[in-house]
């Protein structure tokens, strides 16, 4: 997988899936906002019940908690860690820690 592809810069991931760059509806936000904007549409999206359980299992899918055997494993977790700390945008173990505990 290709760096942009794991997430390296979100916006260019929106440039190439709508072929006008930026998020819609945030276009003319400077990049900066439209990261925060998209980081926040993907904490509502897993912030139910629901959502919690989904996000596990995609993060259980990628490896984001098991060992890594080989370079497959590898880049799927790599891919969960890109989803955490630029989706979500949660940057440090202590904040994983925190929601964790916040979870139970």
């Amino acid at each position: 997988m290709d760096k942009d592809v794991l997430g390296e810069d979100v916006l260019t991931i929106e440039k190439t899936q709508n072929n006008e760059g930026g998020i819609p509806g945030y276009e003319n936000l400077p990049p900066e906002e439209q990261i925060k904007e998209l980081q926040k549409m993907f904490r509502d999206v897993f912030a139910s019940e629901n959502g919690k359980i989904v996000l596990t299992v995609i993060l259980e899918d990628l490896y984001y908690f098991a060992e890594c055997r080989n370079a497959e494993d590898r880049a799927l977790n790599n891919y969960a860690k890109t989803l955490v700390s630029k989706r979500l945008g949660i940057a440090s173990s202590l904040d994983i820690t925190k929601s964790l505990l916040k979870a139970y």
